[in-house]
């Protein structure tokens, strides 16, 4: 059964410390709410659902058009707060005339990672950035921190023990057929394993490494959905969203969004994979409409943590049999060497 998220309370001010949680959202004129799950707090955007309801069918550059209308200047010093580019709630107190002057070094260093003009204002071009579905997860812990072009990684990792690693489904989409969402899952799966040497395999929800669920948070448009670091093993995206199961997405729905690519970023967090400072990785924090495979930055996150397919895998055993063969081919040396001495 679909899970149904009620009863949002007002959320805290948002501090720029990395939430454990990813959700990829679209950030409206709406207010933050917080939604208690059994996860803990998750912060979601309220939305009118009839107004939802008349964009579904919008193109993905005609709903950023529509959000961006009410984007205004109190909500970009809430986004700059919220994903780390500001490490101050001063801005609270003041009157708008003072505000964007206060944001000025933040408004530079959110244009810099989106490869745009660093006017250090809210011009155009930034508001169409942040109007952009992302994720929620900062895109700086600490602005001093922030590395300009490079993929991240947490401090956690699934174990050799974990492998392979199990996916079980909790609940399905109902915009999706099963079968469709769950070979699109595996298929985002297979796409990590393929440059790592990880191993997955379909399993049921209960005793799986990794359960997949759907949840309402916002409508379309809204919370595309959430993933958690190893070893949680938890990822919930939103039910209602207007999911397209081809690969790749392009001649999808009007209105559709990819969720091969959606899950292969979740997954990515699930690996233990931060955000990318690369504009078209798959783990930028921003949705990739028209990236449908893993990018060289995404790769070398990955095998950073696992290592490589070709060279072995940490997990699979796959560094020891290199070491085995390396041995078996030291010992073939020497024996020849002995029996070249011996004739």
């Amino acid at each position: 059964m679909v899970n149904d998220l009620k009863e949002p309370l007002m959320a805290k001010p948002i501090k720029s410390k990395a939430p454990e949680p990813c959700l990829i959202s679209v950030i409206a004129s709406a207010p933050i709410l917080t939604v208690n799950t059994d996860e803990g707090e998750t912060n979601t955007t309220e939305t009118d659902n009839s107004t939802i309801s008349s964009t579904e069918n919008l193109s993905l550059d005609d709903q950023i058009d529509f959000v961006c209308q009410t984007f205004n200047l109190t909500l970009a010093a809430e986004y700059l707060e919220r994903y780390g580019y500001s490490d101050s709630d001063v801005w609270r107190s003041l009157p708008d005339d003072e505000l964007e002057e206060e944001l000025r070094e933040a408004f530079i260093l959110f244009q810099a990672k989106q490869e745009i003009a660093q006017t250090g204002i809210f011009d155009n071009a930034t508001k169409h950035e942040m109007c952009i579905p992302r994720c929620d997860f900062p895109d700086i812990v600490t602005p001093k921190s922030s590395r300009v072009k490079r993929y991240k990684i947490g401090k956690e990792r699934w174990d050799s023990g974990d492998f392979p690693l199990t996916v079980g489904f909790s609940d399905y989409s109902t915009r999706m057929g099963r079968q469709d969402q769950e070979r699109a899952f595996m298929r985002a799966a297979d796409s990590w394993a393929r440059v790592s040497g990880l191993s997955f395999k379909k399993g049921p929800a209960r005793g799986s490494k990794i359960t997949i669920g759907f949840a309402h948070y916002d409508g379309p448009w809204g919370v595309l959905g959430k993933a958690w670091f190893p070893k949680t093993g938890r990822i919930v995206f939103e039910n209602k969203e207007n999911w397209e199961s081809k690969i790749p997405n392009r001649g999808g729905a009007q209105g559709s969004l990819a969720f091969y690519s959606v899950a292969m970023h979740e997954l990515g967090h699930a690996l233990g994979i931060s955000h990318s400072n690369v504009k078209n990785a798959i783990m930028h924090p921003q949705y990739q409409r028209d990236v449908v495979n893993l990018q060289n930055d995404d790769i070398r996150a990955i095998t950073a943590l696992y290592g490589s397919a070709g060279r072995g895998n940490r997990n699979n055993g796959g560094t020891n049999n290199n070491r085995n063969n390396r041995s078996g081919r030291n010992r073939n040396r020497n024996n020849k060497g002995r029996n070249n001495r011996r004739n």
